[in-house]
């Protein structure tokens, strides 16, 4: 029998699938009875679902989340950026 997913893991999964329905690859809907029945076969609760893996969420706040998403990985990608020039700035320094 394989491993049960854990609530991290579907947490992860919901992200995904946010960005299939921001696509317009599936509808929310799809998103919800795919989570539902993930979560029913892995013993989680319903309860939880909302604040772990975007279960419930509308179209616009799917959009919001991962603009919000996206914005921030490029945040991150200007900080790994501007980290690695400065380290190449003081590594001249002690040259």
């Amino acid at each position: 029998m394989a491993r049960k997913i854990s609530m991290i893991d579907l947490a992860g999964i919901g992200n995904l699938l946010e960005y299939l329905v921001a696509a317009d690859n599936i509808t929310c809907e799809e998103r919800d009875r795919i989570i539902l029945r993930i979560a029913k076969e892995n013993d989680i609760a319903e309860y939880t679902l909302s604040a772990l893996a975007g279960y419930g969420k509308s179209k616009s706040e799917v959009l919001e989340s991962v603009a919000r998403r996206k914005n921030s990985v490029s945040q991150d990608k200007n900080l790994i950026l501007h980290g690695r020039h400065l380290l190449v700035d003081l590594r001249l320094l002690l040259i």
